[in-house]
Formats: structure tokens, sequence, C-alpha cells
């Protein structure tokens, strides 16, 4: 249950983007074993469904990953000109990394190998080097692993960046206005935010410590207040609320707004949902089974705007235009349910009624990027294939 990265190239999380078309939805995985879970639950899998630019989506395939699917990212990782994927799999401690096929086989590539309960992975060029590479958050170990890329797909072993405790989420930004991108990291079990500032080798150094509500599970970065600096939010899963942090240019932040949310607000994203130019928030509600809607205003503070109803238990969020109408939708995978929840936006923030698409068991992830190279957005799901609670959930208490 975790805010998965829903910008993988860019610098800031306002829009879901959309590369230019990059090749076939068909993935080869890796082929080194992983372990059977030690609960004996089945592995997870990545469905990936494809769509038609008017908001319908069919599935076009199901590739198993590891056990307990944690996060996806998607983006060209080989160079190849093809979308690749990249699985952070809690139970198994692995990435999975599946390459986009054009043909009929592919060169297979090595799992990787990561800390305790992966949860989240971003993908970025973090030393200048051309090649993309993977930032993973470790929240048994309470670390940051930073797998540099190297030719064809393959990473160099992970340099190990310390954060607090629980690290759950992590957004990829410039922070501090070097050109070198940054992350910030919501430690769980911290109540914090750890900001860590790249040197441009791929080497991190702490920058700053942000106090947050109880338990931050989803974050967002880009600009809430026209100030041309990266602000963060991030969601307070045992609060019910949502706090915004207004960046400063040199790595640290001041407080925004804490604001009142659905129970146990999970994932968020932000973009102009209501046309004014400014951005705004969506915020999954995992007890709630809806999206807490917050409209921005131009100074950065936000006004609750009521919830839309999706399918039981949202744990990851995501906005694109779906349907290629110049209107951002949204789209939640839910838990409970078992499904991907499709809402359709109509304009001046109102959504039409809830799509369902059937997934699998407890999906836990998405991703929407251009998977087969026509231009219009697709979507890539994780799902557990069992009813497994997240590690780091455990310690929660829910609000009252």
């Amino acid at each position: 249950m975790r805010l998965k990265l829903l910008v993988v190239l860019g610098l800031t999380a306002v829009l879901v983007p959309f590369l230019p078309p990059l090749g076939s939805a068909t993935w080869a995985a890796a082929q080194t074993a992983i372990g059977e879970s030690s609960q004996g639950e089945e592995h997870g899998r990545v469905a990936t469904f494809i769509g038609d630019a008017h908001g319908s989506f069919k599935e076009s395939g199901s590739y198993e990953v590891g056990d307990y699917p944690y996060a996806v990212a998607a983006a060209d990782l080989n160079g190849d000109g093809l979308v690749d994927l990249a699985v952070a799999n809690a139970d198994a401690e692995t990435v999975t990394l599946l390459y986009g096929l054009v043909a009929t086989a592919c060169q297979p590539h090595p799992t990787l190998s990561a800390g305790k309960g992966p949860t989240a992975v971003a993908i970025a060029d973090f030393n200048g080097d051309g090649h993309l590479d993977l930032a993973v958050s470790d929240s048994g170990d309470n670390n940051v692993a930073i797998y540099l890329g190297h030719t064809y797909g393959t990473f160099r072993p992970p340099l190990w960046v310390p954060v607090g405790s629980h690290p759950t989420a992590l957004v990829v930004a410039d922070f501090n206005h070097d050109g070198i991108p940054d992350l910030a990291v919501a430690d769980t079990g911290g109540n914090a935010i750890t900001v860590l500032l790249g040197e441009g080798d791929g080497q991190f150094r702490f920058g700053s410590t942000i106090a947050t509500g109880r338990s931050p599970d989803g974050i967002v970065a880009t600009d809430l207040n026209g100030d041309g600096l990266v602000d963060l939010a991030v969601t307070n899963f045992s609060d019910g609320t949502v706090s915004t942090y207004f960046g400063n240019g040199n790595g640290t932040f001041r407080p925004g707004q804490t604001l009142p949310a659905g129970r146990q607000p999970d994932a968020l994203a932000a973009a102009d949902l209501n046309g004014d130019g400014i951005p705004d928030l969506a915020v999954a509600d995992f007890a709630d089974n809806t999206v807490t809607l917050l409209w921005g205003s131009s100074d950065g503070s936000f006004t609750p705007a009521g919830a839309i109803a999706t399918g039981s238990d949202p744990d990851a969020l995501a906005i694109a235009d779906l349907n290629n109408d110049g209107v951002p939708d949204l789209v939640t995978a839910d838990y409970g349910s078992g499904n991907v929840t499709i809402l359709d936006g109509r304009g001046k923030g109102s959504f039409g009624p809830a799509v369902s698409i059937p997934v699998g068991p407890h999906p836990t992830a998405l991703v929407v990027h251009d998977l087969n190279g026509d231009g219009i957005p697709d979507l890539a799901v994780t799902f557990t294939g069992s009813q497994a609670q997240a590690p780091w959930r455990q310690m929660q208490e829910p609000p009252e």
C-alpha cells in the first residue's frame, strides 16, 4: 500500500508523462530464479492493458514477478527504444526487470537483489552518463539503494544511502537548483521526509529532514505555489491528512498546510484537475474507498473539494489523459476489489461514473505509459495473488 512513482524520467510529479512511442507491449522477464515466499504465497504478477484512446483498455499480458510486488516504474532501461518495467518486490527482496520486446526473444538480464522490503522504485540518470539508474527504498533496512545503469540494461552493485525509519515512498526532483536529480523519501516509521541531494556521480548527501504527520506514505513533488521552486505534498496515513511543504531552493523546506483527507490516505498525485492552471491534489483514501480532491490556489494553499467513489481499498493512483480529450482522468488500483477504476475527467474538476477493469487478486501498484508505441497511454498494474499485509503497515494505528 504505497505511493507508486508516477514520474519516472522527469524531475517533478505533476501529470503522468507519456514518452514518445517506444515499441511493443510484450516483455521478457529476467530469468534469474526468485525464491518461494516464506509464507508459501503465490508469486506476484504484473498485468499490462493497452488503451484505445477512448478510455477503454484491453489486457495484453500477465507476467510473473517476485512476491508482494510493491511498486512499478516504466522507462527504456537498456537503450533499445522499447519500454521496460522495473518492479520492486517487497517479500522477495528483489527488483524484477521486464524488458520490452519487438520480436520473440530478448537477452536475459538478472533480477536485482535488494535490501529488506523494497517498497518504491524511481528511475532517473543520477550520474549524468546517459544511462538510466534506479533508486529503491528498502523499508526493512532504512536506506535507499542506488543502482547505477551500465550498458545494455545492466546495473552496477547498489550504493546504500541511509534514511529514516521504514522508508516506503520516494520521488525524484531537483530540490536545490543545481541541475542534478535529488530524492525525497517518506519515512513511514519515523514520521518524517528525508531529503537527499545528488552529487552528480550517483552519490547522495543528506539535505534535510522534514517532520510530517503520522505514517507518511505517499509523496509527490511539484511547484505548488508558482515560485519556480519544487515543493512537496505527503499523505499521513495514520492521521487521515495531507501535508504540504514549500521548497526554499536549497534542499530545505518550510511547512505549508495540513488538510483533512479520507481515512488512511495512501497514494496521491498532482495535476491541474479543474482547468484553472494551478496544480490540484488527488488522494486515494484506502479505508474510505474514495479519492479526495483538493483544489489548489496560486499561493500554494488548498481547499477541500469533495470525494469520488472508487473500488475497494484504493492502493495506487495516477492522473493522465486516458481518452485524448485534453482533460485529465483518474485511475486507481483497488487492492480490496481486485480491479482498476477509471474516472473520466469531464472538465472543471468533475468526473464521470467509475468504470472498473478486472486485474487480479489485490492490485498494489500501477504506472501509466505508452507501452506499445502507438502514442496512446496504457497501464501496467502489479498484483499480489494473496492478501499478505505490507510489513510496515502492521505497526500502524488507524486514525480515530
